[in-house]
C-alpha cells in the first residue's frame, strides 16, 4: 500500500490521499465481520461435498482459501483497532480449524495479539500501534510468522515462546517507543531446523534478547540501531550471521552498556572474530583510540571537528557516521547538523555536546546559531 510522506504534502489531507490511492476516504475499513454468520459459510463452500450454508453478508477484502488442504483466511485493509473489531478478529483467527492467516495492510490498536496458527501467519504493510504479543496456538512446533514492511510504534513480544519457531522480520521500522522483546525466546533449547531471520530493518527502540536462545543459522543483517540493545545471559548457536550491524552514538550508560553486552554474547558463543571486528569498528575505546589527541584538542579550542574526530567524540566508529549520513540523506533528514560537503565537512563542538545530552531544543537552536558562522 502506498503511502506520501514528503513534508511539504502532494494531497491537502490524508482523506484526499487515501480517495486517490486507495479509492475510498478511509485507508483502513473497521473489521466487523460475524465469523459465525458471515466466514463460516465462505468456508464452508470451499468444500463442495459439503450442506449448503445460509450465506452470511459478501466479504469484501477478506478471503477464504484452501492452502495444501489447510484452511487460510486473508484480511486486506482493515482497522481492528477498537475493542468490537478486536474481538471480531479473535473469533476468527482462534477458530481450530483455521491453520494459515495473512495481514495485508492493516492495523492494530492499543493491545492486541496473535497465537500463530499450525501453518503460520504473515503481515505485510501493516501498522502496529500499541503493545502486541505473540504465542503459538496449541502445540504446534512449526508456526512460523513473518513481519515484512511494517511498522511498529509499541511492544513487539514474543517473551512466552519458550521453543523454537520461524521468525522472519524483513524491512520493518520500529520507532522510538518500540520494543522487540524475544527475551526467554526458545529457553528450552530444543533441537530444531527453525532459526530467526532479521533484516534491512531500523531500530529505534530497544531490542532485547535477554536469557533467549539464539537458534543456529540464523541471520541479523542490515540493522540499524539507534537505541538500547541487550543480550544479557544469551545463548547463541553455530553458523550465526551478523552482517552488517550499524549502531548510532552511544549518548547514555544504557546504550554503551548494551553494546557491551552485545560483544559479551558474541566472545562467549564463540564469535571472537564477530566481537573485535565491533568492538574494533564501533566500540568506544577504538574509536577514541584512532584519533591523534593533540590534532584533536587543536580542533576542539576552535569548536569545529573534521568527520573522523566527530566519530571519536560521539564514540562511535568514522564507518558507523558515514553511514548515518547517507541514511540521512536518502532520508531528507540531517541528525547531526554540520556544514560543508564531503571530507572536508565540519561539525559544530557546541552542537555535538547537545546532542550527546540528548537536549533536542538546544540542538535545533545551535543549528540556526551554525548555519550563520
Amino acid at each position: 500500500m502506498a503511502h506520501f510522506n514528503l513534508r511539504q504534502g502532494l494531497f491537502q489531507s490524508p482523506h484526499e490521499e487515501s480517495i486517490y490511492v486507495n479509492g475510498r476516504e478511509n485507508e483502513y475499513i473497521r473489521y466487523d465481520y460475524s465469523f459465525e454468520e458471515d466466514i463460516v459459510p465462505a468456508i464452508n463452500k470451499l468444500f463442495p461435498d459439503n450442506e449448503p450454508m445460509p450465506e452470511g453478508r459478501p466479504l469484501q477484502n477478506v478471503k477464504a482459501f484452501l492452502q495444501g488442504g489447510l484452511i487460510g483466511l486473508c484480511f486486506k485493509d482493515f482497522d481492528f483497532s477498537d475493542v468490537n473489531s478486536a474481538g471480531a478478529l479473535f473469533a476468527a483467527t482462534s477458530a481450530p480449524y483455521i491453520s494459515v492467516l495473512y495481514f495485508v495492510n492493516c492495523r492494530f490498536g492499543t493491545n492486541g495479539g496473535i497465537d500463530i496458527p499450525e501453518a503460520g501467519v504473515g503481515f505485510y504493510d501493516c501498522v502496529f500501534d500499541g503493545n502486541f504479543y505473540v504465542g503459538v496456538k496449541g502445540d504446534s512446533v512449526e508456526a512460523p510468522i513473518e513481519f515484512n514492511n511494517c511498522v511498529i510504534n509499541g511492544l513487539l513480544s514474543f517473551q512466552d515462546i519458550k521453543k523454537t519457531i520461524p521468525v522472519e522480520i524483513e524491512r520493518c521500522l520500529f520507532n522510538e517507543n518500540s520494543k522487540l522483546d524475544m527475551s526467554g525466546f526458545n529457553k528450552s533449547k530444543a533441537i530444531t531446523l527453525y532459526h530467526l531471520d532479521i533484516r534491512n530493518s531500523l531500530f529505534k527502540g530497544e531490542f532485547v534478547f535477554d536469557d533467549a536462545v539464539i537458534p543456529s543459522n540464523s541471520i541479523f543483517e542490515y540493522l540499524t540501531f539507534y537505541n538500547t540493545v541487550s543480550f544479557k545471559n544469551t545463548e547463541m548457536g553455530s553458523k550465526l550471521i551478523w552482517k552488517n550491524l550499524s549502531f548510532s552514538p552511544f549518548m547514555n550508560k544504557a546504550t554503551k552498556d548494551g553494546f557491551k553486552s552485545f560483544t559479551a554474547a558474541l566472545q562467549k558463543n564463540g564469535y571472537s572474530r564477530e566481537a573485535e571486528f565491533y568492538e574494533k569498528n564501533i566500540g568506544i575505546e577504538a574509536a577514541e583510540a584512532k584519533i591523534n589527541k593533540e590534532a584533536f584538542d587543536i580542533a576542539a579550542r576552535s569548536n569545529w571537528l573534521n568527520i573522523k574526530q566527530t566519530a571519536a567524540f560521539l564514540g562511535i566508529s568514522y564507518t558507523t557516521l558515514l553511514a548515518m549520513r547517507k541514511e540521512d540523506k536518502a532520508g531528507g533528514v540531517r541528525r547531526i547538523p554540520y556544514i560543508g560537503e564531503g571530507k572536508n565537512s565540519r561539525y559544530y563542538l557546541p552542537l555535538l555536546e547537545a546532542y550527546k545530552s540528548q537536549n533536542w531544543k538546544l540542538v535545533s537552536e545551535l543549528a540556526k546559531e551554525m548555519e550563520g558562522k
